[in-house]
C-alpha cells in the first residue's frame, strides 16, 4: 500500500511538470524564476532522501522483499517517477539560467542534479536485478568522491564565461545581456573568453569599460612562485594570466 500511495503522489508532480516544466504555459501565477528552480531542486533531493531511507528499511526489514515481483514494479515505477523530477528540476534551472545566465553556483547545482541522477540509476539497477543496499550505498560514496576530487581538478570560470558570452544577447541578439562585471570578478579565468568577446563585439565605449574590470580581474591573481603550493587551478590562472597580458 505505501509504495502504491508513493507513485500516486509522485505521478501528481509528475503531471504537474509536464505542464509547467515541459509545457508552454508558462510560470504559475505569482510564482518567479527563481522560486520555480528552488522548488524543483528541493523537491528532487527530499524524494531522493526519501527513496533511499525507504529502500534502505525495506531490505533491512524484509531481505526478502525484492524476490517479489510486484513490490520490485512499484519500486521501478517510483524510481522512475524521481528519475523523472530530477531531468524536470535540471530543465527547471536551464529556464532560469537562460533568463538570469550562468554563475559557480548554478553550476554546482546541475552537477549536483547530475549526481542525484546517477544514484536513481543506480538504485533502479539495484532494485531491478535484486542487489543488496549495500551496492547503493557504494555508489553514492564513489560519486561523492569523484564529486569532491572533480571540484579540486577542473576550473570552472572558462566554462561559465565562454557560455555566457555564446548565449549572451551581445552575440545571439536574444538573451540576457552580458554582466562582464561579474565575469571579471571571477578572475583571470575570465578574462582570456572576455578578451576574444571584446575584440569581435565590443564597441568603443564597452571597451574602454571593460580595460577597468579586465584591470581588476588580473588584480586578483599573481604567479604562484613556489612549486609546492601549486594547484591545477593555479596552474590554469597562471596561463590565463599570460595569455591576457599578452593581449595587452
Amino acid at each position: 500500500p505505501t509504495l502504491i500511495v508513493f507513485n500516486a503522489l509522485f505521478a501528481g508532480q509528475t503531471a504537474l511538470d509536464a505542464v509547467y516544466v515541459w509545457g508552454e504555459t508558462g510560470l504559475p501565477h505569482g510564482v518567479t524564476y527563481a522560486d520555480f528552480a528552488q522548488n524543483g531542486a528541493y523537491a528532487l533531493l527530499a524524494a531522493t532522501a526519501l527513496v533511499v531511507v525507504f529502500v534502505g528499511l525495506l531490505q533491512t526489514r524484509r531481505p526478502t522483499a525484492l524476490d517479489d515481483r510486484r513490490v520490485r514494479l512499484l519500486l521501478v515505477a517510483w524510481l522512475g517517477q524521481t528519475l523523472w523530477l530530477a531531468i524536470s528540476a535540471a530543465r527547471r534551472l536551464m529556464i532560469y539560467v537562460d533568463v538570469y545566465a550562468l554563475t559557480e553556483l548554478r553550476l554546482a547545482v546541475f552537477a549536483l542534479l547530475a549526481m542525484v541522477a546517477l544514484a536513481l540509476l543506480a538504485a533502479l539497477y539495484q532494485v531491478a536485478a535484486r542487489r543488496r543496499f549495500a551496492m547503493l550505498v557504494r555508489v553514492i560514496l564513489a560519486l561523492g568522491g569523484t564529486a569532491g576530487y572533480a571540484m579540486l581538478l577542473v576550473d570552472p570560470v572558462p566554462f561559465i564565461a565562454d557560455y555566457n558570452i555564446a548565449h549572451s544577447r551581445e552575440v545571439r541578439g536574444a538573451g540576457v545581456a552580458l554582466d562582464i562585471p561579474y565575469l571579471a570578478s571571477l578572475g583571470p579565468g575570465a578574462v582570456p573568453a572576455l578578451d576574444r568577446f571584446i575584440v569581435s563585439y565590443g564597441s568603443v565605449p564597452l571597451r574602454q569599460q571593460y580595460r577597468i574590470e579586465r584591470e581588476n580581474a588580473l588584480q586578483q591573481w599573481s604567479p604562484t612562485p613556489d612549486w609546492r603550493t601549486r594547484t591545477l587551478h593555479s596552474i590554469a590562472h597562471d596561463r590565463a594570466l599570460a595569455r591576457a597580458q599578452a593581449w595587452r
